[in-house]
């Protein structure tokens, strides 16, 4: 069906490029559903705050949406992790792939999508509690590109800017290498980690990669080798 289609039956008008309605996923009495077609697929969303899932369920219910509707934006694009000390899962960040930018949306480890009462840790925490050299990246992708080369990378969730205190207790004593993103948050970010860090882990250094790569990640996917990172590393400023 089209975004049109769903739209008029929903009882819904025209709205710019596409179609609002009134969303089916809760007592929507000023219709806050936006409709859009795109690439062949029907975006939807509700400014009232309902989980796309939640929405699409209801427009299956009325027969609205087909059961083998694919739609790439439901889809993660990678899912990270968090556990505690002993292991056990905390939640997870999943990451869509959604135009025009990527988002995230975090899962506690009882299904639900919020993040009440959970506790925020740093990402591969059981790893960065063994490790005696953690490097602190600013994303998860980053982290795991590390880990996937022999590293230990860690990194706190959601993100630039959302460093707290307690990360940097988790990693009192070692010996730790920051490497921020190749833009103005990433820097800004990387600073207020290693002053967090300062008087608490046993060793700290700032990592900057080469001018034109962005993070970690785009590194080694750009032909970066081991041994290149290394010799990097042999350069990073103590702070």
């Amino acid at each position: 069906m089209t975004a049109a289609e769903i739209a008029a039956a929903l009882g819904g008008r025209k709205s710019g490029s596409g179609w609002t309605a009134k969303c089916p996923a809760h007592d929507d009495t000023n219709p806050s559903l936006s409709l859009t077609d795109r690439d062949d697929k029907v975006l939807v969303k509700c400014f009232a705050g309902c989980d796309q899932r939640d929405v699409i369920q209801a427009l299956r219910a009325r027969g609205l949406w087909p059961e083998n509707a694919s739609n790439d934006r439901l889809k993660p694009s990678a899912s990270y992790h968090y556990h505690d000390e002993a292991g056990r899962l905390l939640y997870t960040v999943h990451r869509y792939p959604t135009v025009p930018k990527k988002t995230f949306k975090c899962q506690r480890a009882d299904g639900a999508w919020n993040m009440k009462g959970v506790r925020r840790v740093l990402f591969r925490l059981p790893q960065v509690l063994e490790a005696e050299i953690c490097f602190v990246v600013e994303g998860e992708k980053d982290a795991q590109t590390l880990a996937d080369w022999g590293f230990c990378g860690a990194c706190n969730p959601h993100g630039a800017g959302e460093w707290k205190p307690e990360y940097s207790e988790s990693l009192r004593g070692k010996e730790v290498i920051v490497i921020p993103d190749n833009d103005a948050p990433g820097i800004d970010h990387a600073r207020t980690v290693v002053a967090s860090l300062m008087g608490v882990a046993g060793r700290v250094r700032l990592l900057e990669l080469p001018a034109g790569i962005k993070d970690v990640s785009e590194y080694f996917d750009r032909g970066g080798s081991e041994v290149g990172f290394l010799a990097m590393l042999e350069g990073a400023d103590n702070v």
